[in-house]
Parts: C-alpha cells; structure tokens; sequence
C-alpha cells in the first residue's frame, strides 16, 4: 500500500474505533484514544507527513477527517444541529490536532498523551457548544454514548406513508433529509420527475443532491413544485419545540421560508404532523390536510393557494 492509502485507513480504522465514545464520561480514559496502529503510523511515516505538511496538502487529510468526524455525530444521533458555522469550527479543531502532530514529528519524542488529552479535550468543548443536550442525554457514568438514530426508508413507502399522487406531482421536487441514498430522489428521476434532494450526509453528492444543512439551504421563494420531508425536518422541528434549550424559533422561520418557497398550488408533505405550528398558518395562503396514523403520529399536507 502507498503511503497515502494507509493514512487513510489508518483515519477510518481511528473513527470506527471510537464511533461510540461518550465523550462526556467521567472516567473517559483520553491515552487510548489513539490506537497502537495509529501511534506506530505517525512514527513510521513521519518523513511523509512533514512532507504532506510541507507541500502545503494538509487540507485534504484535514478535510476527510472532519467528514469523519461529522458522519460519526450524525449516526450516533440525527439531532446533532451542525451548521455552517459549527462544521467550519470543528475543521479547525481537526487542522490544530494536525499542526500539532507536525510539531510533535519535528520534536525527539512524540507525546501520543499530550496530544490525545489536547484533542479530546477540544472536541468535547466544541459538542458542549454547538449542542449542550448531547451531554445531558448522555449519562457521565457511561463510556458510550445512547443511540438516537434514524433509518433510511424506501421510496415507495415514503410515497405510501405520505399518500403522494405521483402522476399530479408538480415540479421541481425537494426532498428534505433525503438521506445519504437519495432514495426518494432517485426512484422519481427515474420516473422523469425533476427531483432533488439534500441531506447533511450525502454518499455520493451529484447536480441533483446537495450535501448541506437543512438551515443553511437557501429556499427560493416561488420556486418549488412539491417538497417532501419524512421523519426529517419536522422530526427535528418537534425536538426543539420541546427541549428547553431548543432553537425553535429559528426552526419555525425555517419552516415559514420552506413554505414561501412553493409555487401556486404547490405542496409541503411531511411526517410527523406540527400542530403546534399549523394551526396558525394563515387560512388564506395555505390549506393544511391532517392525516392521523396512530393515536401518537400523523402526517401533513401544507397547499399552497
């Protein structure tokens, strides 16, 4: 293997390891977060590393590793709120452990102790930050952390469980959360339907998915057929409705700019229902159909008139 291939699987060998740390917990031993391999690696490599470093290459290992580390806090809970701003910091947590693995190379004896400790250290900072529920939903006295994830369905239950009319679908489409498949997305292309989607965690982003934050996307008023979100959007919206530390504020603007961006007779479709959202919305722009599922869940039809 070239020099390069093993830095990258020295990367997702380190991440797999620890996909389920609690960083939060009180015994959280911050020497074995570096594996062996990874040690002997750095040691290994070093003259290839400073080289990397000195040819000014350091973004593309910084780069894979802070999408490592984004798709880590996104499995271990997809209410991980990770914007602009918040996935530019923890890049810089990732470029500063780099520097000082390069400043270490250069030193007679690598401090692994001090470099772990640092790193940890930030990173925990960084989570307590940008989203301080993570650690009260994560008990200190647990070395891993809860999982709170959500599944990727097929289209065709999407369709089913949302009751959307293929054939009087108005485009463009979007789907909101569409997951790291685009599985809705790609069943309506190939249909003929103009369809897009966007997820923070996109496998492999093409003209049709983009990889972003739900509010971070700019929704063009007037510009959407149809937009779908199941299990996502509204999902996230009913969480910081009901967390005392939530933004929902800045969820019910978003909400409002989604629901500005439809055309004429265009439609909103998601699941779980928002009551506590719709029954404001105003009569004479849009007419809202509940659907109840279950004494628990329902799903949404927002109309554009």
């Amino acid at each position: 293997m070239s020099t390069n291939e093993i830095l990258k699987d020295s990367i997702h060998k380190q991440f797999e390891a620890n996909k389920r740390i609690n960083l939060f917990y009180e015994n959280l031993d911050f020497r074995t977060h570096f594996l062996q391999e990874t040690k002997e690696i750095i040691e290994k490599h070093k003259w290839d590393i400073l080289r990397i470093n000195e040819e000014n290459e350091s973004e593309k290992w910084v780069g894979m590793m802070t999408e490592r580390a984004l798709q880590t806090f996104c499995n271990n809970n997809q209410y991980i709120d990770l914007r602009k701003d918040h996935v530019s910091d923890l890049q810089l947590i990732y470029q500063v452990l780099w520097n000082d693995i390069v400043e270490e190379l250069k030193t007679e004896n690598i401090d692994f102790e001090l470099l772990q400790k640092s790193h940890l250290t930030r990173l925990s900072s960084w989570l307590l930050q940008t989203n301080g529920f993570v650690k009260e939903i994560n008990d200190s006295q647990s070395p891993n952390t809860i999982d709170v994830t959500c599944s990727e369905y097929t289209a065709e239950f999407q369709i089913k469980l949302l009751n959307i009319n293929i054939e009087h679908i108005i485009e463009p489409v979007l789907d909101i959360g569409s997951g790291s498949n685009a599985l809705l997305v790609n069943h309506l292309r190939e249909l003929g339907i103009q369809a897009y989607g966007m997820d923070r965690i996109i496998t492999n982003s093409d003209e049709y998915t983009f990889r972003t934050n739900w509010l971070d996307f700019e929704f063009k008023p007037y510009y959407w057929g149809t937009i779908i979100s199941n299990l996502s959007f509204a999902l996230h919206f009913t969480n910081h409705h009901n967390r005392k530390d939530g933004d929902y504020i800045f969820y019910a603007r978003k909400y409002m700019e989604i629901l500005n961006s439809l055309k004429k007779y265009g439609t909103f479709y998601y699941a779980p229902g928002l009551p506590f959202i719709e029954a404001h919305l105003p009569k004479d722009k849009f007419k809202t159909l509940t659907h109840r599922i279950s004494p628990e869940f329902s799903y949404t039809q927002i109309n554009c008139l």
